[in-house]
């Protein structure tokens, strides 16, 4: 394997799986689950279910586009309206 090949480092020496803390004590490790689990970015600042980051805009048909913009110049080829961002 090519990481058997590489010299051993000179500033140190790696540590094992737990290892030993500053004070010389064993360190305690405790497996969490991956916190990237809720939300399009992960987190849970915003809850679960909470819905899309991306902003909403409709055409005159009912045709939804998601944007992460906060302008989105486009017409609908269904209808020929322009899409209008929800709430404005």
């Amino acid at each position: 394997m090519a990481v058997a090949a590489l010299p051993q480092p000179t500033d140190g020496k790696p540590q094992p799986f737990g290892g030993h803390g500053p004070n010389g004590m064993p360190l305690q490790l405790t497996l969490r689950p991956c916190g990237a689990g809720v939300g399009a970015k992960g987190g849970k600042s915003r809850g679960t279910g909470s819905g899309s980051r991306l902003r909403k805009f409709t055409c005159g048909c009912g045709v939804i586009a998601r944007v992460a913009r906060d302008e989105f110049r486009a017409t609908c080829t269904d209808c020929g309206s322009a899409f209008k961002r929800e709430g404005d």
